[in-house]
Order: C-alpha cells, then structure tokens, then sequence
C-alpha cells in the first residue's frame, strides 16, 4: 500500500488541490527512473480579466509513497 502527503501552501480548497494532484498523477510516472510523477508540474490559473499566476505542484518519491507540495509558482 502506498501513502501520499499531500502540502497545499496555497488558499485553495482541499478539493481544488485534489484535482491538480490528480492531473498530475494520471499523467503517470514519468520522472526519475520512472517510479515517480513529474517532479514539477505547473497549471496555469486566470480569471475573466487573464491570467492570475501559477500553481505548482512539486512531486517527491518517499519510503512508503508520494509527498506533494502544492504553492504558486515564484517566479
């Protein structure tokens, strides 16, 4: 069985963030040796006037799973 952190350092919903991690996990692994999920995905986010910033998702492959941290983009 594996475990899955998840850091949302953003004021998302829960539910918000878990669609992105979800983006990001259908992609499959694809990074390291590929037994783990990209390394740094990033979405980016707007409104009605354009684009607001953008969010990313940091993926680290831990002893019994997956961590990921989720926070905007600095650019």
């Amino acid at each position: 069985m594996e475990r899955i952190i998840i850091n949302n350092r953003t004021e998302f919903d829960w539910s918000d963030i878990i669609r992105y991690i979800d983006k990001v996990i259908n992609m499959g692994k694809i990074s390291g040796d590929k037994d783990c999920y990209c390394y740094v995905s990033t979405f980016k986010l707007g409104n009605y006037d354009g684009a607001i910033g953008e969010l990313a998702v940091f993926c680290d492959k831990t002893k019994t799973g997956f961590k990921f941290d989720v926070m905007w983009e600095v650019v």
